[in-house]
């Protein structure tokens, strides 16, 4: 199976986290290992990206834009769900940009920034 360079970074107003690794895409979905181990999946179609990260923190959100989506973000004392807004979503052969909004019953929660870049090799 042919290895896939990627360049990950996700941000929101208290955090950020970036970094370049390989992994594998197949049938629209690419697959990583960031340093600690922890599994990401994004899920890409045409006008949706579905995210998933599997570690000591688990995620799964799905980005739309103009589409409301609920997501959910587990850590070791529960689940919290995140009502997920979509303002930017760019999806080409080799980049994935959403910018969203995250709020939790109507309140605003936080902003956010997904982007990706990948290339098989």
């Amino acid at each position: 199976m042919p290895k896939t360079d990627i360049s990950f970074s996700i941000q929101n107003d208290e955090s950020s986290k970036s970094l370049k690794t390989q992994g594998i895409f197949k049938d629209n979905t690419l697959k990583f290992l960031d340093d600690e181990h922890v599994k990401h999946t994004v899920i890409i179609q045409e006008k949706r990206i579905q995210y998933k990260k599997d570690g000591l923190v688990k995620m799964d959100f799905v980005f739309e834009k103009d589409t409301v989506h609920v997501g959910k973000y587990q850590v070791k004392h529960g689940t919290f769900q995140f009502e997920i807004y979509t303002h930017k979503l760019l999806v080409s052969k080799s980049r994935i940009d959403v910018h969203y909004t995250l709020k939790q019953d109507g309140e605003f929660v936080n902003r956010g920034h997904l982007n990706v870049e990948y290339e098989t090799i």
